[in-house]
């Protein structure tokens, strides 16, 4: 009787090692015939916003909880942009008088988790569309600013308003400062792929 039971249990871990030695396999196999595409590049050399473009185009894009993640930084592009503007603004006047101290609180800096509320957002667009700001951003070669802080000043209104999720173009757009490997996998026909982004 036990011999019987001890030969039962012999081949069910015999079926069940075959299962995962077959599973191992196909995991291998499948492994081989991907195609692996490693970003690698200096800071800001735009390796994640390609990642992101790939993600994007090809793979299954970005969900609503993935987006909300990059609320923060929709906020902090917005504000330290706004800040280097009107650090350099100097160079090329004063901003008109009534929004002087909007442009003093700007210039103080801001932490990373600060969000713009509606009231700020006016303030933000009203120093935007002063002259004098404009001018110096029109000399953004002299000086270092965002690609994208021109586009996100337009949006500040939407961007400050309570339940805001940020678009694909905003996910895009912003930028995040962060250490590790990012992965995900698509496919193209037949081809897999699966892309890393070492930040």
């Amino acid at each position: 009787m036990g011999l019987c039971s001890s030969s039962e249990n012999s081949r069910k871990d015999k079926f069940s090692n075959d299962q995962i030695n077959d599973k191992v396999c196909q995991s291998s196999l499948q492994e081989s015939q991907t195609n692996k595409l490693l970003l690698l590049g200096a800071g800001s050399s735009g390796k994640s916003t390609l990642f992101k473009q790939i993600v994007t185009i090809y793979g299954v894009g970005f969900n609503e909880s993935e987006r909300l993640k990059y609320v923060n930084a929709v906020h902090n592009s917005i504000l330290t942009s706004m800040q280097t503007i009107c650090e350099y603004s100097r160079k090329f006047g004063e901003v008109q008088p009534e929004l002087a101290d909007v442009k003093n609180r700007l210039e103080g800096g801001f932490k990373f988790y600060e969000l713009i509320t509606p009231v700020f957002a006016v303030q933000i667009k009203a120093v935007w569309d002063d002259p004098v700001i404009q001018t110096t951003y029109r000399h953004q070669n002299e000086y270092k600013l965002d690609d994208s802080a021109k586009y996100f000043f337009e949006r500040v209104k939407e961007v400050s308003q309570s339940g805001y999720i940020p678009t694909e173009e905003d996910v895009l757009r912003s930028r995040i400062r962060t250490t590790g490997v990012v992965e995900s996998s698509f496919s193209i026909g037949t081809n897999r792929f699966k892309i890393l982004d070492v930040r």
